[in-house]
């Protein structure tokens, strides 16, 4: 039984992983929040104990991370503080239970055993997914910088992720040219999704605030992305801070090698246009 225990206070971190591993499990310590997504993701943990208080990168945060890069961990949060309405955030954000500090290492296995028998969720997944997304739309309007980048495409995979036929949804997977940011197998059965091709693709900016819009250069890559595999037919551009004549230019001769890029702002769909005011 492998566990991470994630905690910005070094010696708690301690501590507790040496009682687990004294009681037989594999477990690791993480005194860095921001990175407890990764080392989740490549290491891959049946347990997560996740502190809720922590100044710099809080424990909400890293549930968020972790609902994208270990979906299949079951999450304990730990605090000292026993604030019903908090556990039960974490509860609809994917956390399976609680635990009050202080407390003993006893204490830490009987809620992992307890849990190892438990369903992974607690609320129905559609209903958690809903809660995800918009949680995960909050934190974009408030985050800055890197961690806006990747609460972004942490929407688009739970947003992809609720489409019922498709299926098999990663994220940041390396190509040839460029990173792609989501990728799906698309499995829908009307003619329309039958021609969109057997994976459907995304790519996200999130340069809202910084004046720039998405230019020819972010479409060129994305389109070369696309071409280097016969199977990419549609791809969506996500941008928050819009799209430049160049890029709708340049969009149009993809169409040439019959790909389709579908780009995708905080104002799409129906509404009036200025030309139509005037």
């Amino acid at each position: 039984m492998r566990v991470l225990v994630v905690d910005d206070d070094h010696g708690v971190v301690e501590e507790v992983v040496r009682g687990l591993r004294l009681a037989g499990f594999d477990a690791v310590g993480c005194s860095s929040p921001s990175g407890a997504g990764t080392e989740a993701h490549q290491h891959r943990y049946d347990f997560i104990l996740l502190d809720v208080h922590m100044p710099e990168y809080s424990g909400s945060r890293v549930l968020l991370d972790l609902a994208v890069s270990a979906p299949d961990a079951k999450v304990i949060m730990m605090s000292a503080r026993n604030d019903v309405a908090e556990i039960l955030d974490a509860i609809g954000h994917g956390a399976v239970d609680f635990l009050e500090k202080p407390f003993d290492v006893d204490a830490v296995v009987n809620r992992i055993t307890v849990n190892q028998r438990r369903p992974r969720f607690e609320l129905a997944p559609a209903l958690m997914r809903e809660h995800l997304i918009e949680s995960l739309w909050a934190n974009i309007q408030l985050e800055v910088g890197n961690v806006r980048g990747r609460r972004l495409e942490q929407l688009l995979y739970h947003i992809f992720a609720s489409v019922p036929f498709f299926r098999d949804v990663r994220t940041n997977l390396r190509g040839d040219v460029d990173e792609i940011d989501v990728e799906a197998v698309n499995d829908g059965e009307s003619n329309f999704w039958r021609g969109v091709g057997g994976l459907v693709v995304a790519e996200c900016k999130n340069w809202r605030g910084s004046g720039r819009s998405v230019g020819i250069q972010e479409c060129d890559h994305f389109a070369a992305s696309l071409l280097r595999s016969a199977v990419y037919k549609v791809g969506f551009f996500v941008s928050l801070s819009g799209f430049s004549p160049e890029f709708h230019n340049a969009r149009s001769r993809v169409l040439e090698s019959g790909r389709i890029i579908v780009p995708v702002d905080e104002y799409s769909g129906p509404r009036i246009s200025d030309q139509a005011i005037s």
